[in-house]
Formats: structure tokens, sequence, C-alpha cells
């Protein structure tokens, strides 16, 4: 027998438990899930900051977005290793803690509209980070892109304190921080000092300062950098400078090799231009210094370097030369060598006032013609490629294959390239002496006879080119990643999110073709705009790609940039009409619409707490029904 009140005190009790699990079921909801839905994050009014390591190993984040107004704090590990994030697109501001975004290796694009703050280590070990972009940054640490192989690029588009130039980073006159995937480098006219640590993921093999005069300090802490495989090229325009020739002195004694080229160009007014030698396959170089201190052995009083050349496979005995009758003197003994080498003889002063030895003077060849004096100016020579109809009659494109600064009085050569379909036939200003701007071309016509104005396709790599250009890019211009994208790259797109906007730093009149998943993409689905190039790829284009990740790739005359695009299903709604019957079924052939009507982030938990609010209710009810059944058989009793 059921004891009195049992039904109304188990009911109070359901109800009481469906009030706190509802309670609960929204707190958690409400500060684990709070921005996310369907694998986007979203900074806005009531979601502007992340805590430490909230979301650390969370696989369901794909893309991270910010409102505009709306300054993101994003505290330290707060999205790392998320295995599946590859766009960060925040139009307002955003402060990054340190390792924010720790070994997100999906990770390709990184953007903030407005200012950022960038903490210690913040993208370490984001492998595929290939664009970093922000409007303003207010403060970064040098460490931030430790291991990020891929970064081709940093973009700041108010430069203030930090800005920068040819994809690396400065902080005032101070380079800072170079790219990983940089493979040339142009440091910045007026930079006076490169950081500790500026090259250390460093792979730059090609690099030109603008100004050499104005470099005062070359840190030589920068990893493991310089390498020497290909060639190191180093070129220096202003004349010799003593911190840039120190730095690489020393790495290439460290290292051994001879593999390297440093040119001191006296464009501006610098020193006597002078070039170290570069060996050749059959040659061995190696470079003899002498270092003479005074008497006291405690001050370097001057260095003297020469080189020897030797063939391969020989072996040579160099001596230290005699200066007793300049006043030094030196206990070093004959070296022998067999390869490319650095050796070094030290002299000390015998008396007060020794002799300064000078260098002795390399054998020159046969002179030449002098040409005129240089003025210190800095010309440009620009290479043309020409296009021809066959018979020569018209010129159909014109590509500008580089533009290349020259000191006034320096020379200059260039030859043909090759294009596919196309031969040479003749050029102006091959080759010369500069002393204005030049432009150099050269001109092509159709091997088979017709002109690109006859035929409607070409080729690229045995890929159909659709753009009926007919002109194929370079094999150099196919190997070179030169140009960057500064807005709307890695970007994530539902099938009905067309149409996409994608800009790119390359100028427009140099654009051969675009292609996607490497086939030369048809015009009908996309158009393009100057302003560097602006890529607009059709609805209807983005609706038709499948579902996954695809590369788009923008490739000019000279160099090509490409960036991830993600396409994502778009969800489908089923909109169902009903023939009812007589009987009242549902007519054959319709189906009823499974499309389910409530929000998609609706939480079952929810369900389970109206359930035992119900029961609870549905216990008290049965409780008053026994108690008026118990009323009822009282009163019968009594009659």
């Amino acid at each position: 027998m059921v004891k009195k009140g049992f039904f109304k005190k188990t009911g109070c009790i359901l109800i009481s438990a469906s009030i706190i699990l509802a309670g609960w079921t929204f707190m958690c909801s409400s500060t684990s899930d709070a921005g996310l839905n369907a694998g986007v994050f979203t900074f806005d009014s009531e979601t502007t900051s992340v805590s430490a390591s909230q979301y650390l190993g969370d696989a369901s984040i794909i893309m991270i977005e910010g409102q505009s107004g709306i300054t993101a704090s994003i505290g330290s590990n707060a999205f790392e290793s998320c295995s599946l994030l590859t766009t960060v697109n925040i139009k307002g501001n955003a402060n990054v803690s340190s390792y924010a975004f720790l070994n997100d290796t999906a990770l390709t694009h990184f953007e903030v509209n407005g200012s950022a703050s960038i903490g210690e280590y913040a993208f370490k070990g984001c492998t595929n980070l290939g664009t970093f972009s922000v409007g303003t940054l207010t403060s970064l640490n040098k460490n931030a892109f430790t291991d990020c192989q891929s970064l081709t690029t940093i973009l700041i588009d108010n430069p203030g304190t930090f800005k920068t130039y040819d994809g690396a980073l400065y902080q005032d006159t101070t380079l800072i921080y170079v790219p990983a995937a940089k493979k040339s480098l142009q440091i910045k006219d007026g930079t006076t000092a490169i950081a500790s640590g500026a090259f250390s993921d460093g792979n730059v093999f090609d690099i030109t300062f603008e100004d050499a005069k104005d470099i005062t300090s070359f840190d030589l802490d920068q990893g493991s950098w310089p390498y020497f495989e290909p060639k190191l090229k180093v070129s220096a325009i202003g004349g010799a400078n003593t911190p840039i020739q120190t730095f690489f002195d020393k790495k290439i004694e460290l290292k051994g090799t001879s593999n390297y080229e440093i040119i001191y160009d006296s464009g501006s007014g610098g020193t006597t231009p002078t070039t170290t030698p570069t060996p050749s396959e059959d040659t061995y170089i190696v470079t003899v210094k002498e270092e003479f201190y005074s008497k006291d052995g405690s001050t370097l009083l001057t260095t003297n370097t020469s080189t020897q050349t030797f063939t391969v496979g020989t072996t040579h005995t160099i001596s230290p030369e005699d200066y007793t009758s300049q006043g030094f003197a030196t206990t070093e003994t004959a070296k022998t060598v067999s390869a490319a080498d650095t050796i070094t003889f030290v002299y000390t002063a015998t008396t007060d006032t020794p002799v300064i030895p000078t260098p002795t003077p390399t054998p020159t060849p046969t002179p030449t013609p002098t040409p005129p004096p240089s003025t210190g100016k800095v010309y440009t020579v620009t290479v043309v490629d020409e296009f021809y109809k066959s018979d020569l009659s018209t010129m159909t494109k014109t590509i500008t294959r580089s533009t290349n600064k020259y000191v006034d009085g320096a020379s200059y050569s260039f030859s043909p390239t090759s294009y596919t379909g196309y031969s040479n036939w003749g050029g102006r200003n091959e080759s010369g002496v500069v002393h204005s701007d030049i432009k150099v071309c050269f001109f092509y016509k159709p091997t088979d006879g017709k002109s690109t104005a006859e035929t409607t396709t070409g080729t690229n790599g045995g890929t159909t080119n659709k753009s009926g250009e007919g002109i194929t890019a370079s094999a150099v211009a196919q190997q070179t990643n030169k140009y960057l994208i500064t807005k709307g790259g890695g970007q994530v797109v539902s099938q009905s999110g067309g149409p996409v906007t994608i800009v790119c730093n390359g100028e427009l009149n140099k654009l051969l073709y675009i292609l996607v998943d490497g086939s030369v993409l048809d015009k009908a689905n996309y158009s393009v705009a100057s302003g560097s190039t602006i890529l607009t790829l059709t609805k209807e284009y983005i609706a038709s790609l499948t579902p996954g990740d695809h590369v788009v790739q923008f490739q000019y005359d000279d160099g090509y940039a490409m960036t991830g695009l993600k396409i994502t299903a778009s969800k489908t709604t089923t909109t169902v009409s009903y023939k009812v019957s007589s009987d009242g079924s549902i007519s054959s052939g319709h189906t009823k619409d499974t499309t389910p009507k409530t929000a998609d982030g609706f939480d079952a938990r929810y369900l389970l707490c109206m359930a035992i609010f119900l029961l609870g209710a549905g216990s008290i009810l049965m409780g008053r029904q026994r108690k008026l059944e118990m009323i009822l058989a009282e009163q019968r009793d009594d009659y």
C-alpha cells in the first residue's frame, strides 16, 4: 500500500530536480560553447574573450572570426592543438597571448583588420601558416613565428613602430624577423641593424641591401643560418660595409665553405666595388687573412685579406710572409691546403712604431676602356617579352619579365627565355652599360605558324588553357613563389556562399591565368580587377565545387601565388506539400518533411529536463486523484 503523501512528495522532488538540471545545462552551454556554432567560433558582444587553454585540443573548430568593433582577447594556449583550425579572420582588434595557437598545423591564414598585439610563441609550430596580416601591429614578440615553415609574408596595413618590407618585419629601423619560406630578400633602404635571431628560421640565399652604408650592426646570433646550398649571394649597394663583411666572414669561416658571393656596389658613393671570387667546378679558393697586432698584443692594428685559387685534387703549402723589415714577426708556420679553406696568420709588432703592411696588389688583366665615371644614381632595366603574329605584322601580347636595379656605369646582359609554342626571332638592347633607364625587348612568334589571335586554346603543362591566350608561363615563373595573397586567403565557404573574392599583390597586367587544383580556370568562372589583382570567383562556380580543400593559384609571367579554399556542403531544407486523401492519409508519392524546425545547436539535455518536470507534475496529479478517491470512499461508508 502506497504511503499517504508519497506521490505529492515525489512530484515536488522531480520538479525541483528538473529546474536544477535545466539551470546547470544552461550554464554549461553558456560557458563551454559560447561563441561556437557549427565549427565557427565567433567573437561578438557576448563573447569577447577566451581563457587560458579553454579550447585546447578542440578538433571541432575550423574557423575563428570576430565582429567589427569587438576586441578579441585570446588567452595563453587558448586554441592550442586545434587540429582542424584553418582560418582566423577578426574584423575588430585582437590581443593574442603566448602559445595561443601552438601547434595548429592546419592554420593557413591569420588576419586582423584592426590592431593586434602578439605574444611569445603565439604561432609556434603552425607549419602551414602562410600569411599573417593585421591592420596595425602594436606589439609582437620576435619568437611568435618560431617553426612556421610555410610563412611567406607578414602584412601591416597601417605601419607604425612595426612595418613590413618585401614580406619581412621591421621594428623602427631594425630588421627583426624574416619569414621562413622566403628564398630572396630586399633589405629596406634606411635599415640600420639586423636583430638577433632575425634569420633564425630563414632559408634566404639571395640578399640585397638597398643601402649598405646604413647598416651599423649585424648580430652574429642567427641560428643555423646562413646555408650555402644553393650558393649564397649577397649584394650591397652603397659599397663595402664592415658589419656585413664581418658577419659573413665569421659564418664562412665557421662552416668552412666558399660557396658564396658578396658583391659590393658603389652606387651610393661607397668604396671601390670588390667581388669575392666564386669557385668554378674544377677549382677551389683559399682565403688568406693576415692579422697585425700592437707590440703588447692587445690591439688589432689592421687585417689584410687575399685569395688564392687552386685546381681541385691538388695540395699546396701556404707560408706566412716576412714582414721583419716593417717591424712585425710571427710564430706561425706554413699550412697545407687541399680544399676550400680560410687560414689566418697572426703577426705582432716588434717595435713601438711598426710600418703597417699593405696588401700585395693582385695582378690585373689587360686594361679595358674606362667607362664614364659613375654618378652614383640607380637606374631601372626592364626586360620585356613581346609576342607577334606569325607574319610579324602585329604584336598580340606583352609580358614584363623582370625589373632590375643597376647603378650608373654598371654592365648588364640578358637572354631570351622559352615559351611553349613560341620561338625567339630577335631582340633589342640585350646587353650594354647603364647610364639611364633602359627597356630590353625580346621578340617571339608562334612555332606552329598561328598567332595568339588565331588560337582559342593553349596548354599549360598539359592542362588546357581556356583563357584563349595560348601562352604558358616560363619554367622559372612556374617555380618562383614571389607573390603574396593579401586578402581572402584560406577562406572556408559553403557551396551556397559565393561569390568569393581573393586579392593578390601581383600587377594585373602581368597575370597570365588563374588555376584551381592545377587546372587553368575558364574566364567565364571569374573576373579580375586592378588594385594589385582582385579575383572574384562567381557564385555559380563556387556552387559547382565539391566539398573539401581546393587550391587557387595566381600565375604571373614572372612568378605565382597560391592559397587554400575550403568548400563546405550547403545545408538543405526540404519543402514538403501534403495531399490528404479522404481517409486522412498522405497520398502516394509524398513524403513527410524531416527537416529539424529547431536550432541546430539545441541541447538534448533540455528534453530530459522537460521529461522529469512532466513526470513530477504527473506524480502530484496522481496524488490528488488518490486523495479524492479516498474521500469518496469514506462518504460511501457513512451511508
